[in-house]
């Protein structure tokens, strides 16, 4: 019987077919086509590390091809009304899907001492316009693009800093007791919570309070035992802290309902600060929660 000899001229038509099919699709540099930045996507705000306003742009760059290429880097300056106020770069290669708009991160900083100095014209604004200049560096099959990039960009503001502002008051830091003791009124029938409040200001900016309402429980209690509101405003400083003294009489009556056999015991009580300040960015109010425990002693009662 003979063997079936393979007809070597078919095979070498067949290979030059599939890589002509190739050539054509890919292998042309005439055929392939730059990708294209298609718009910018939202502004998130982050931390704050050494001066620097953390930021999180997404750029949409469409690609034409058939096939992925990669975006390999990212070069981005972000300006407010004409003066710099930040950088962005891509941190690592992002591959573009072919006939597809893919959403690319560029991480951002955004300087505070440059900030600062457009605040005011930012607060004024309710969408206020950031533009992006720079550009992108694509590759595929060994050709080489440059993607510019000129985007204009909304911001929310107030969800901006509202964001920021919660990030900041997320912690005890920035509402501390400062001191907290209680004395007997003269009436012998009521005593007197003595408290300084302070606020630290952790903004590179300055804002106000424009009031504050307090309760204060025994620890782990369900009736207040003393309430405080403050309708004054007062004006806290960028990096500065912010002593408010306040007293406010409780009866002797409520203060045995709430204490426990424990804190006679101990000699003491742990008192927890509860309520709610408003504070004002510019025309921007945020409704701010309070939440604080300190000891202190009931033996000069």
């Amino acid at each position: 019987m003979r063997t079936p000899v393979m007809n070597i001229n078919s095979l070498c038509r067949a290979t030059l077919l599939f890589f002509g099919v190739i050539m054509l699709s890919f292998g042309c540099s005439g055929c392939l086509k730059a990708p294209v930045l298609s718009g910018a996507d939202v502004i998130y705000f982050g931390t704050i590390s050494d001066g620097n306003l953390q930021t999180l742009i997404r750029l949409k760059v469409y690609n034409p091809n058939i096939g992925g290429s990669r975006l390999t880097s990212a070069n981005v300056k972000i300006y407010y009304q004409g003066k710099l106020v930040g950088t962005s770069k891509l941190d690592s290669p992002v591959l573009l899907k072919g006939k597809d708009t893919s959403a690319i991160p560029l991480n951002s900083k955004i300087n505070l001492d440059n900030l600062v100095g457009v605040f005011p014209g930012l607060l004024a604004v309710d969408s206020p316009k950031f533009y992006v200049e720079g550009n992108c560096r694509a590759s595929m099959l060994g050709v080489d693009w440059n993607v510019p990039i000129k985007e204009t960009v909304k911001l929310n503001i107030r969800e901006l800093i509202g964001r920021q502002v919660a990030q900041t008051f997320k912690s005890d830091s920035s509402f501390q007791i400062r001191s907290l003791h209680l004395s007997r009124l003269p009436d012998l029938q009521t005593t007197r919570f003595d408290m300084v409040l302070r606020i630290n200001n952790d903004f590179q900016f300055d804002y106000q309070l424009r009031g504050l309402q307090l309760n204060l429980y025994r620890k782990d209690g369900k009736r207040p035992l003393a309430r405080w509101k403050m309708t004054d405003t007062v004006n806290a400083h960028a990096g500065q802290p912010k002593d408010i003294p306040l007293s406010v009489a409780v009866s002797n009556a409520n203060m045995l309902t709430e204490t426990r056999l424990s804190d006679v015991m101990h000699g003491g009580m742990d008192i927890t600060l509860q309520g709610t300040a408003n504070i004002a960015i510019g025309e921007h109010v945020f409704a701010i929660p309070i939440q604080n425990t300190r000891h202190i002693s009931l033996t000069s009662l």
